[in-house]
């Protein structure tokens, strides 16, 4: 067996998302969506995400999912906090700059992220310790 063969078909999916986590009852996965944004109850002294609006297009209809317990946002390093600042989250003079209206102002969010870069891989090299 060589590098390509061990590592192909790997990915952040498979890695978290096997089969016996994808037949649970409690579990739908939705492909080639986007989440618009959080969804928050106002209601009590803080706000508390309760779902998520999502769409297949930025010009597709436009869905509410409600949360039966909580919602968890992994977007990476650039997504998640654009998701929370569309959302409402955020540094309220910005949002309310850009008419977004303010749920919970917090001033970091957005700030000082950055992604990791990426390079395209053109080779592998294969050391043989026995050599």
């Amino acid at each position: 067996m060589d590098v390509v063969d061990r590592f192909s078909g790997n990915s952040v999916a498979t890695a978290y998302l096997p089969p016996s986590v994808l037949k649970r009852p409690n579990l739908t996965v939705a492909v080639a969506t986007t989440v618009e944004k959080v969804l928050f109850d106002e209601s009590g002294s803080e706000p508390r995400a309760i779902g998520v609006e999502v769409s297949k297009s930025p010009v597709s209809p436009k869905y509410r999912v409600k949360a039966s317990r909580e919602v968890i946002l992994c977007g990476g390093a650039v997504a998640t906090p654009h998701i929370l600042l569309v959302s409402g989250i955020g540094p309220q003079e910005e949002l309310s700059k850009v008419g977004i209206k303010v749920v919970k102002d917090l001033s970091q969010v957005g700030k000082n992220y950055y992604d990791v870069g990426c390079l395209p891989v053109t080779g592998v090299l294969c050391i043989d310790p026995g050599v």
